[in-house]
């Protein structure tokens, strides 16, 4: 019935566009493929859904069955770690509110910290 009404809503509007992000962290992952398998089944050109997951074999498994693979776009976590790495880097060295940190190994030291925990996050 859910699924009903949204398709009903997204008919009615020019573009819709979903996104589902982080789709590898879904507890119900038999259930999320369903969704997506059944939205996929209608056919809407209108309806636009970014679908993102860490790589892992599980889940580019289970969205195989209801995906077909030339729509898949693969982001290497290195990448993502480097632009993290860039983004913490710039953001030392150029806020206001970190001046009082300038001496170069207190960022080092800040920026091995947080790429630390980033890699902890998404682990």
């Amino acid at each position: 019935m859910l699924s009903n009404t949204l398709r009903n809503t997204v008919k009615s509007f020019t573009d819709v566009f979903i996104s589902l992000d982080a789709s590898d962290e879904c507890k119900e992952s038999d259930d999320l493929a369903t969704n997506i398998g059944e939205m996929a089944g209608w056919d809407i050109v209108r309806l636009h859904t970014l679908v993102t997951s860490w790589q892992e074999k599980d889940i580019e498994e289970l969205l195989s069955t209801v995906l077909d693979d030339k729509y898949k776009v693969c982001i290497e976590r290195a990448l993502v770690e480097r632009d993290i790495r860039v983004n913490v880097q710039s953001r030392i060295r150029t806020d206001r509110k970190l001046k009082k940190w300038q001496v170069p190994e207190v960022q080092a030291e800040i920026e091995m910290v947080l790429m630390e925990k980033v890699g902890d996050m998404f682990q």
